[in-house]
């Protein structure tokens, strides 16, 4: 093979190979992620078969008071674990379920603490004074975190209310007469494994007698300045003229029903009128039974 021939192919080689495409090495597949959750109980009056542990959606796995758990080959990105099965004298502290995040390659921590309590009783003591009585007792509602207790109540005497979890707990007391009225503490400290106490007294009264009567006294007081002192007005009730006073002067209004009343003093004149600052020449009171309601009316004449 003569040189030319020899150069002729190295450039033809050269040229197919700066023509190939150059490859570039596949992305390498990461490892999944895990989960790992840790569960710390304390206090007493521990959970003696253990929790649950659900992550997202999947079944329920079992898991003791002091334990931990892998949860392995997971996807990336947010999950949601759930701690069950607690019992009724334990209470997980935190939020549930824990929202954690899953990285490749990487063992996400999940802590969940537990605070086991035994519960305790309340003694709740009624008292009801006063007549006519409510005789037919009452309803106590108690409300805490995560529970709702309904107990029925006597007109006097004492319940004990056993088995609450500790903690506060909303007090409303219902069931009450319309003549009675209960007065107690809005809510209740249960502590643990001890008895606390609640006190309720219920005060009722006769209901005021319907279809009484009372009265109104209207004093009417003028002053005239260059004009004629008018020798009396007209008083009217609810927009009904009822009696006539005196300019200086006052009437009494006997057997008006108990409520709310409007009192008008009729002053016809066109240069009289109420003083500045007083009263208006209307004016509504409130009757009650038995009782004298009074009314005052100042009037300025001017010519």
């Amino acid at each position: 093979m003569s040189r030319r021939s020899r150069s002729l192919i190295l450039l033809l080689a050269a040229a197919a190979c700066s023509d190939a495409t150059p490859t570039t090495p596949g992305k390498v597949p990461t490892e999944p992620g895990a989960i790992r959750v840790l569960v710390e109980t304390l206090g007493s009056a521990l959970d003696p078969d253990g929790y649950t542990v659900v992550l997202d959606s999947s079944g329920p796995r079992n898991l003791g008071i002091h334990d931990s758990l892998t949860l392995n080959d997971l996807m990336e990105g947010p999950h949601s674990v759930r701690l069950g099965d607690l019992a009724s004298t334990c209470e997980l502290k935190g939020t549930n379920p824990y929202m954690v995040a899953v990285h490749p390659s990487q063992v996400s921590p999940v802590p969940f603490q537990v605070i086991c309590q035994p519960p305790g009783d309340l003694v709740v003591t009624i008292a009801t004074s006063g007549s006519p009585a409510d005789s037919d007792g009452y309803s106590l509602t108690l409300r805490g975190r995560r529970d709702t207790a309904v107990v029925a109540l006597p007109s006097n005497g004492a319940v004990t209310v056993p088995g609450l979890r500790p903690g506060n707990w909303s007090v409303a007391v219902t069931g009450v007469a319309s003549n009675c009225q209960a007065s107690t503490n809005s809510s209740a400290r249960i502590d643990s494994a001890a008895t606390s106490s609640l006190g309720i007294d219920v005060q009722c009264a006769a209901p005021p007698p319907s279809g009484g009567v009372g009265r109104i006294r209207v004093t009417v007081s003028t002053i005239a300045i260059l004009a004629t002192l008018p020798s009396s007005y007209i008083v009217s009730l609810d927009g009904n003229p009822v009696d006539t006073i005196p300019s200086n002067g006052s009437v009494t209004l006997t057997d008006v029903p108990a409520g709310t009343h409007r009192v008008q003093l009729g002053v016809h004149s066109l240069y009289c009128g109420a003083w500045f600052d007083a009263p208006p020449l209307s004016q509504d009171v409130v009757v009650t039974v038995g009782s004298s309601v009074a009314v005052r009316f100042s009037v300025l004449c001017l010519g």
